[in-house]
């Protein structure tokens, strides 16, 4: 049988039937690649969702350890601070009265001279840590390498040190710089 066979009547039928049939299956396509294409939009948007919210967690943890650096920082420095001026306290009682550190003195000396060395040397690291994520980039260049803020303590260890005026009259500039120095730093730092 051909196609010159079927009946005129016939074809309009099995034409329409055909097209009936393949609206359908193109209709059904199109409803598929729809829901398809909704779901690969919903599964984006879940994407970026996610990603967003990692960039926030992210921006928030380095947030939080720059400022629990800035604060290790400035704990360490407001220290020395302190230690610096009760080193000056000393000076000058012995210049008010003459009176030469005791042994127990002299043994706290010792030990804050260690005790800064130590926090100069933590002070560092922490630095070193945040390098190039001070908004002030002066920090960086003046705070890059501490000086030895120690220093002092090391010439009051010796016991020698107390009996020449000189030597305590250059120990004392010494520690004056070293305050103004720390109160520099921490004002840098004020402004992070």
């Amino acid at each position: 049988m051909s196609v010159q066979d079927i009946p005129e009547w016939l074809s309009l039928p099995i034409g329409a039937g055909f097209g009936i049939l393949i609206t359908v299956i193109v209709y059904r396509l199109q409803k598929r690649t729809e829901k398809i294409r909704d779901e690969v939009l919903d599964m984006i948007d879940e994407v970026i969702i996610k990603i967003d919210s990692y960039i926030e967690e992210r921006k928030k943890l380095e947030e939080d350890t720059k400022k629990y650096y800035l604060d290790k920082i400035r704990e360490n420095l407001e220290d020395i601070k302190k230690r610096d001026e009760e080193a000056l306290s000393m000076i000058a009682k012995l210049k008010n009265t003459g009176q030469y550190p005791d042994d127990g003195t002299l043994g706290w000396i010792v030990l804050q001279h260690s005790e800064i060395k130590h926090l100069c040397d933590k002070t560092e690291k922490y630095i070193h840590k945040l390098e190039g994520n001070f908004k002030n980039p002066q920090i960086d260049e003046e705070m890059s390498y501490l000086s030895p803020l120690y220093t002092p303590f090391e010439h009051m260890m010796n016991p020698g040190f107390w009996d020449k005026e000189s030597h305590v009259n250059v120990i004392e500039g010494v520690l004056h710089v070293h305050l103004s120095t720390i109160n520099n730093y921490l004002d840098l730092l004020s402004k992070e």
